[in-house]
């Protein structure tokens, strides 16, 4: 414990140190970018975890401290907060109370963190560091113990005073101390056998409570959980009281089996009941929350549960659990229609207590089984309408119950489904049940004429989608649309339309949008004046609904305290009571700390009694949280974090002493500087959190980056009156600090969120026209060699990719027209135009023309691209635009199609845009000219012209005529030579070659009779001068892909990249490198240095995803220069990671049929000169696994079963030859023996040729037993049945026996191939002895070693350390064969080995679904 406690100290003193460097860096400068990320590794941060689950509470409460610094330090990766708030949930049911304590403040610290970087962690798991597993011991148990615990029950007995023990505390509900009666349970029968008298059946099956083999989880681990987790002990006790009851056949202190249930059934009662009472305000016996508790009744639903898979297990049994004792088993097979029934009873019980606690997952399960049982009663009813021949008068009733049994379950499961943010499920949902349920309603089809046919009657589901995305305003929205129907309402009748009402009200308390709410209010009570005397009017009302709660609210916001005080003063009595509801809790948690908020500028003791209470509401909801999961657990914690945070900001408490700012603000300061993340984010929780923070600190630099973040995320989920709102309180709050710095990035930020807002809201023009203005200074600075914009570099550079992105989504919209001008006028007005350019617009002009416009917004584009690149080198965003757009004009380069497009505003793309990129220059004229005359310099003048006669009205000279059209035919063949495809587009034909060849046409009229070579040479080298010129867009591209992956790679990253984390980057490194290669086999000639520098400086780690695209071109592509690139890659490659190329080489060089190419050759010589060892061993593997891969017998079957039918044809042609050349009575005897001995041995040639190659390849020398068994057994027949077949028959009627030795052989070989397996001995005697090797384990090799490191020394790389003894043939067509690999690691691996299949067809279409997985995932729409 001592070492623990001083390790702790240190990591709290290290974090100190930290921290400090940074405050003094902070007083330097303010930028939004973080100071770097020194994130703790993964082995440290999971054993300060593994010590939250320390027995001794002083090491688990110093590690809540530590926990809390670090996050603080922003020294836990993202990567872990999903990990570290699962122990944090954990720690909510520590023992003791002091360590609860200490973890809840932290836990209200970690939780939004996490949050505000992960959304509500519907996809958590998607996030966690792939060593997680490898890195966490203990804590990896601790916080999955429900998986754990679920299947592998202990080996001890429940006595029977602990089974009543356990129920009675479900039955009884009651507060007991959980602590001293939940160890008590667990430890009292630690190793003693069961003394229950007469169930001697139970205490025989000790197998059945055996931990699984191979689980990891020994006794002292489980036993350790128990220790310090009230909630994981007693939900291990209710689990097994639930197979205990299995065992004693439902046989309890409650009665028999029939008693059992019946006693169960009215404890689920009487949970709906005992919640419902609560609710009741001065009626009948008021249970309150002081006599009992929630958490026993939320382990009912799980003990049930429990208890309905146990008893399953009994009558089906189930692959995870051990089957009970034999009587049990008996019992509930015996049994299996009454617990079925029973199970069914109890669903409408179930879901109504799921729904009184708030259970979601207890809900959507218990809706489905009942729309599930709906669904069949609909099918058997619409049955029985049809034999009936019509609709009676008890059927439409029972319709009408049908419709409000469908709507009611449908209510309760997409509400709870919204809650759980499932969109997709409730898109599903709602298809499902139009589908299913519309011959249910068909009736009503000519009643809503409001709506659309597909969903009439099911569209309220659609605003639950839009709630479910954080959609609040497009929610209430449809909801007040269908509330405007007549039909809708009357369809919906008063339960539903009670429900829409609770939905809007939801919806505007979610944005703290009082207003709106307001305005609705009031359209409400227009809207029930309206239909007053119809039958649903009485439903138009907001009365069931507690408003006066949230008038305060709406008040306090306004600043109007003194009438929120009034509205409190009206909330009923009961708002300031303990609850059992998880909803109510923290709904009146909230009323407590705006009645402490209320008295903050009063005395601080009653400011200090409402916090309490605040808090002390949330220990019943905090109770059962840890079940319910991290989703579930945000609202507590964000209503915990209010309350801290209230609480340090009026001095009630001081953690870090007097000369340092509040924790709470600071644990989220930190990460305020990254974007929040908009999937599955609630803006609700951080509405609360924002207003916390704006009481208390309202300019200050937390609550404005709050806001500002909260602003943008309204506008990502379409709220957009919410982000006006936020963008207004930030217009009307500035920055209170003495840094004017500070202040203009603030300033500019809120001017680009006001720029995307209006975009989003539809105003295009007006958004692109503010955008312009914020980035207008540094493309005139570039342009004019102003003073250039320091302080806010990466905001400024993501404007101007924003900017290009809009302008390329507005490519064919008139906004452009109205757009470019101005853009045109501000260069006109700063004289940033090159000098010698022609303006595009001038004088009083206001319009393009459209071509102009297209090659002006193009040229805009691409500008705002590459100085977003300058302004922020570390935007890969950025640099991939800037790539694409290269990309593509490079294409439309050597095409022509864009030749508008000049470098006509600003000098920024003079280099990618040079004005002679697609003509010869005056000089390169001048010399084809010169080149030209030096060739007819000595034939005389009227010999040309006589070979080229003048055209009237050219020229005046008939001797220069024919010199200049020679010119111009050279220049239009030189330039039109240098518009050619790429090497791998030009089918073969090299362009050099061909215009070479035109140039000799061409200049051989001349008939000077001179040597022309050199000069043809002269033109070809200004050929390649304009080539790099036309394709120089291409080499922009690839230094723009090599930036990205530069700064994209993870080596240079640091921990906390968003775009890592989201999937991001792998498809954009993917694509990037695609584009890459593109280039670089169609242009590496041209821009060989370009690409040599470039690859001198990209990271290795990329390439590996296309090492098999590097190798198929490797001794392919035509151009040596090409080659050699990919060959320095592949060394690249060889020396820092040999296990990614040691394969694809040695397979590549086995696969030649004649001598490898040299730069094969030269990659393999390098791996062996640097890795002898490594070659070796992967060459025996690829050796003996060959031979592994087709046996013998298999090669031979194969060939005989595909070689019959052929044979049986022929045979069939032979006799048909026969019989017609035996009715030829001119021919002899002996001519017609001749004659189809001919016949056949032309016939059989092909067949006897593929038998002897097959022969051939299986009679070398044996090199294993299995060999020698078949060389034994079958080489002499094989050899004897080719002889025969070769000899021809004597007689025709001999034909049908030729094939018979092969079939017999066949037969046999088919008989031996009935083996499963075969030792691996026999078949690869090397593998079998292999116990060590350097052979890399595939699907592992890919890892770059350190530059000092040595593959020989600890690399980290796991190797093959010996294979099974026996290998597995699956019996299917190629006969693959599965081998278990043992590693360096100690974990067996099993593998597929396949033969006679092309498996790099099988690798590329495993890449391109990678890649779209990658795409698809990259994406928040898909």
């Amino acid at each position: 414990m001592t070492l623990k406690l001083e390790t702790l100290d240190w990591i709290d003193s290290f974090e100190n140190l930290v921290r400090g460097t940074e405050r003094d860096m902070a007083k330097v400068r303010f930028s939004y970018e973080v100071f770097g990320d020194a994130a703790l590794s993964n082995v440290i941060l999971f054993s300060i975890l593994d010590c939250a689950y320390d027995r001794e509470p002083k090491v688990r409460c110093h590690v809540a401290s530590s926990l809390e610094l670090l996050f603080l330090g922003r020294l836990i990766s993202p990567l872990n907060f999903s990990a570290v708030a699962q122990v944090l949930l954990d720690k909510l049911s520590d023992p003791d109370s002091t360590v609860k304590n200490t973890f809840l403040r932290l836990f209200s610290i970690a939780l939004p963190i996490t949050t505000y970087a992960f959304g509500l962690l519907a996809d958590k798991h998607s996030y966690q560091n792939s060593s997680y597993v490898a890195n966490a011991n203990m804590s990896n148990h601790c916080m999955s113990w429900r998986h754990v615990l679920a299947v592998k029950q202990q080996p001890r007995k429940l006595h029977w005073q602990q089974l009543v023990s356990i129920l009675s505390y479900l039955s009884l509900r009651l507060k007991l101390p959980l602590s001293s009666w939940v160890q008590r349970l667990v430890f009292s029968y630690r190793g003693k056998k069961d003394m229950l008298s007469g169930q001697s059946d139970i205490s025989g099956d000790a197998d059945g409570h055996e931990l699984s083999k191979g689980s990891g989880m020994d006794r002292a681990t489980i036993d350790r959980i128990y220790s310090v987790n009230n909630l994981a002990a007693v939900w291990w006790g209710i689990h097994e009281a639930a197979w205990h009851c299995i065992n004693l056949r439902l046989r309890t202190h409650l009665g028999g089996p029939t008693q059992t249930f019946a006693a169960l059934e009215r404890m689920l009662l009487d949970v709906t009941n005992v919640l419902t009472l609560e609710a009741q305000e001065g009626e009948g016996r008021y249970i309150g929350p002081s006599d009992i508790c929630l958490l026993p009744m939320r382990l009912l639903l799980d003990f049930v549960e429990a208890l309905k898979k146990y008893a399953y297990n009994a009558y089906e049994g189930s692959f995870v659990l051990s089957p009970p004792p034999k009587a049990s088993s008996v019992f509930f097979r015996a049994n299996k229609r009454v617990c079925e029934e029973w199970f069914s009873r109890i669903c409408d019980p179930m879901l109504n207590a799921g729904l009184a606690m708030h259970c979601s997952d207890a809900v959507v399960h218990y809706c489905s089984l009942r729309l599930v049982d709906l669904r069949n009663l609909a099918a058997s009813s619409l049955r029985g309408n049809s034999h009936m021949g019509g609709a009676t008068e008890s059927h439409h009733a029972f319709r009408e119950r049908l419709k409000a049994d469908v709507l009611k379950a449908l209510r309760h499961a997409s509400l709870a489904l919204c809650r759980c943010n499932e969109t997709d499920t409730l898109v599903g949902l709602q298809k499902w049940a139009v589908s299913t349920f519309y011959t249910c309603f068909e009736q009503d089809n000519q009643q809503m004429r409001g709506i659309s046919d597909s969903d009439k009657h099911f569209s309220w589901m659609s605003g639950l989608i839009y709630q479910s995305q954080g959609q609040y305003e497009k929610a209430a929205a449809h909801y007040s649309h269908l509330l405007q129907l007549e039909e809708a309402l009357t369809f919906m009748e008063s339960d539903g339309i009670q429900y829409i009402i609770e939905r809007v009200i939801e919806c505007y308390t979610s944005l703290s949008d009082w207003k709106c709410l307001e305005n609705w209010l009031a359209e409400l009570q227009v809207l029930r004046s309206v239909h007053a005397g119809k039958p649903y009017s009485g439903a138009l009302t907001s009365a069931g609904n507690e408003l006066n709660a949230i008038h305060a609210m709406a008040c306090f916001d306004e600043g109007d305290f003194h009438s929120a005080w009034g509205y409190l003063d009206l909330t009923p009595k009961s708002s300031s009571e303990l609850t059992l509801d998880p909803k109510v809790v923290v709904e009146r948690s909230e009323l407590m700390l705006l009645r402490a908020m209320l008295q903050s500028n009063s005395k601080s003791d009653g400011v200090r009694e409402e916090l309490d209470k605040a808090k002390l509401m949330l220990d019943e909801a905090l109770s059962v949280v840890p079940l319910s999961g991290l989703t579930e657990a945000a609202a507590c914690a964000g209503q915990l974090h209010c309350i801290f945070a209230f609480e340090e900001a009026c001095g009630l408490i001081c953690r870090n002493g007097p000369n340092q700012s509040q924790s709470m603000m600071d644990s989220l300061l930190k990460v305020l500087h990254d974007p929040i993340d908009r999937i599955h984010q609630d803006c609700s929780m951080w509405l609360k959190v924002f207003k916390v923070y704006r009481n208390t600190q309202p300019s200050s630099l937390s609550t404005l980056l709050l806001c500002q973040e909260l602003a943008s995320l309204a506008r990502k989920q379409s709220n957009f009156m919410l982000a006006t709102r936020l963008n207004q309180y930030l217009t009307n709050n500035p920055l209170n600090s003495s840094d004017e710095t500070d202040k203009e990035i603030l300033e500019l930020n809120i001017k680009y969120e006001g720029a995307l807002l209006k975009y989003e809201e539809g105003n295009n023009e007006e958004a692109l026209s503010d955008l312009w203005s914020l980035v207008r200074a540094s493309f005139l600075s570039t342009a004019s060699s102003s003073s250039d914009i320091d302080t806010s570099l990466p905001l400024i550079a993501k404007a101007c990719l924003k900017l290009s992105t809009w302008m390329e989504q507005e490519n064919s919209t008139p906004i452009l027209n109205i757009i470019i001008p101005k853009v045109i006028k501000d260069f006109n007005d700063s004289d940033g135009f090159q000098s010698g350019e022609e303006k595009p617009l001038s004088g009083d002009s206001l319009s393009v023309s459209t071509s102009n416009c297209h090659s002006l917004a193009q040229e805009i584009i691409g500008t705002a691209r590459k100085i977003s690149c300058q302004l922020c080198p570390s935007i890969g965003k950025a640099w991939l635009a800037y790539a694409s757009w290269c990309f593509a004009h490079a294409n439309y380069s050597l095409s022509g199609i864009d030749s508008n497009l000049q470098n006509s505003l600003s000098p920024v793309l003079q280099s990618e845009l040079p004005p002679d990129r697609y003509h010869l220059t005056d000089n390169e004229k001048f010399e084809v000219e010169e080149i030209i005359r030096s060739i007819c310099a000595d034939e005389h003048a009227n010999q040309l012209g006589h070979d080229y006669p003048v055209t009237a009205g050219c020229y005046d000279s008939a001797l220069e005529y024919p010199i200049t059209s020679l010119i111009e035919q050279a220049v239009h063949l030189i330039e039109t030579a240098a518009g050619a495809p790429g090497s791998e587009s030009c089918e073969g034909e090299d362009p050099c070659a061909v215009l070479t060849s035109k140039l000799t046409v061409l200049l051989c009229k001349c008939d000077s009779g001179m040597d022309i070579t050199p000069l043809i040479d002269k033109l070809i080298e200004i050929l390649w001068s304009l080539r790099q010129r036309r394709v120089s867009l291409f080499g922009h591209a690839a230094h723009a892909y090599f930036q990205y992956l530069s700064h994209s790679s993870t080596e240079l990253q640091p921990s906390y990249h968003r775009d890592a984390l989201k999937g991001k980057t792998r498809s954009y490194t993917l694509r990037a490198l695609l584009y890459l290669l593109h280039i670089m086999l169609n242009y590496g000639v041209e821009l060989k240095e370009t690409l040599e520098r470039g690859l001198s400086t990209v990271p290795l780690l990329p390439w590996q995803e296309i090492i098999p695209q590097l190798f198929a071109r490797l001794s392919s592509h035509p151009e040596k220069i090409v080659r050699g690139l990919l060959e320095s890659i592949l060394l690249k490659l060889g020396k820092l990671s040999p296990c990614s190329i040691v394969y694809p080489t040695l397979v590549d060089i086995n696969a030649c049929e004649g001598e490898p190419s040299e730069e094969l050759q030269r990659v393999s010589d390098f791996l062996v000169k640097l890795y002898p060892n490594l070659i070796k061993d992967v060459k025996l593997a690829i050796e003996e696994l060959g031979m592994i891969t087709v046996l013998w017998e298999e090669q031979w079957l194969s060939t005989l079963q595909d070689l019959r039918s052929d044979v049986l044809r022929r045979i069939n042609i032979l006799k048909e030859e026969a019989a017609r050349v035996a009715v030829n009575s001119t021919l002899s005897s002996a001519e017609k023996n001749k004659i189809n001995a001919a016949k056949y041995s032309a016939m059989m040639t092909p067949i006897v040729v593929a038998l002897e190659r097959r022969l051939a390849s299986t009679s070398r020398e044996p090199k294993t037993s299995h060999e020698m068994w078949f060389h034994k057994e079958y080489n002499a027949q094989l050899k004897s049945a080719i002889a025969t077949l070769k000899t021809p028959p004597g007689s025709p009627a001999a034909l049908g026996e030729i094939w018979q030795p092969f079939d017999s052989i066949a037969a046999s070989l088919a008989s031996h191939q009935r083996k499963s397996c075969v030792l691996l001995s026999e078949i690869a005697p090397q593998l079998a002895v292999l116990s060590t090797s350097d052979i890399p384990m595939p699907g592992f090799e890919k890892q770059i070693l350190d530059s000092s490191e040595s593959f020989a020394g600890n690399h980290g790389t796991v190797t093959v350390s010996s294979f099974c003894k026996e290998v597995t043939i699956l019996s299917t067509k190629t006969r693959p064969k599965k081998l278990v690999l043992q590693g360096s690691d100690g974990q067996r691996y099993t593998y597929l080995l396949k033969g006679r299949e092309d498996l790099r067809l099988d690798s590329r279409i495993m890449q391109l679904l990678e890649a779209i997985n990658s795409l698809l995932y990259s994406s928040s729409d898909t």
